[in-house]
């Protein structure tokens, strides 16, 4: 019941410069900690047989199957360069850019509560992590538009009054483990890698939702340990664009009260925006795209009485 607390070390620098309206930051963020929580639920599987031979006899604890064992040896790293922009309001518009360039890795794969360890022993093995997203980039404005005061009465009316919210995000894919399906090396473990075909990249030059990487770069693994790298091939990028137009129109019976009409659009390019493709080598989704993390376009209206 006694186990080592968590250990992190953080460490950054900014420098952050202000010119005009604007407000410039560039900062250096790291992180490493240690005796990081995980477990493997295949401590007591054997090494890997030839086919036809007992499971149960090849393991440590014959008369057990398998033990899911909890320990503290979990290391990780990250580094990361964020810059981050913003124009404050002048013209009535107010702009913020956000960017991170990061790395993350660590030697075990996730907590005991996500699924615990993926490596195929107790050995950690280094690897970008599941959580390395490697970009991301974040653009939102906040822009009333200017009032005109020219022309009649009925032209203002029209044309005064607007404005345009919008975000834009670019988050690149994360990386994703393979494995296999069959247990090829005939011990019962939960967590089996595939075999690489030498000669063979895991990108494709062309990619579809129904092959997203080289599934011929991966077969599978008998009667021994797979020697597939943690975490080879990645999810595809995310980048959904969000506007809002909105209208406001005062009530001539009330000083300080106003009706507000928007209309909203979430993913307004309608670009699909895929999830993960499928990552255990032998089944039959194996590199195909079958759904998506966010919705196709989606529009709504929204009335607002100000008082």
């Amino acid at each position: 019941r006694e186990h080592p607390d968590v250990y992190l070390q953080t460490y950054n620098l900014t420098l952050s410069k202000q010119f005009w309206a604007n407000v410039l930051d560039v900062s250096y963020v790291g992180v490493k900690g240690n005796h990081e929580m995980t477990s493997d639920s295949s401590t007591n599987s054997g090494p890997p047989q030839a086919a036809g031979l007992s499971v149960q006899a090849d393991r440590p604890y014959p008369t057990f199957g398998n033990i899911r064992y909890v320990y503290y040896q979990g290391s990780s790293m990250y580094n990361g360069m964020n810059i981050h922009f913003e124009h404050r309001v002048t013209h009535q518009l107010n702009l913020t850019a956000a960017f991170s360039w990061a790395h993350f890795e660590d030697d075990y794969g996730t907590d005991v509560n996500s699924g615990g360890n993926q490596t195929q022993t107790l050995a950690m093995v280094w690897a970008n992590g599941l959580n390395d997203v490697r970009h991301n980039a974040t653009v939102a404005a906040v822009w009333q538009m200017p009032k005109f005061t020219g022309g009649d009465t009925a032209v203002r009316d029209i044309v005064n009054n607007w404005g345009v919210n919008l975000i834009f995000q670019f988050i690149s894919g994360s990386p994703q483990l393979v494995t296999q399906a069959e247990d090829g090396e005939n011990n019962g473990n939960g967590t089996e890698y595939p075999n690489v075909v030498p000669g063979q990249s895991f990108n494709l030059s062309h990619r579809t939702t129904g092959e997203w990487f080289n599934t011929a770069a991966f077969t599978e693994a008998i009667a021994e340990y797979g020697n597939s790298p943690r975490n080879p091939v990645t999810a595809p990028d995310i980048r959904p664009l969000t506007l809002a137009i909105a209208r406001e129109f005062p009530m001539p019976f009330k000083e300080g009260q106003r009706l507000e009409f928007r209309v909203e659009g979430f993913n307004v390019l309608n670009q699909p925006q895929f999830s993960a493709p499928g990552t255990t080598q032998g089944a039959s989704n194996f590199g195909a795209i079958g759904s998506t993390v966010i919705d196709n376009r989606e529009v709504q209206g929204v009335l607002k009485y100000y008082f």
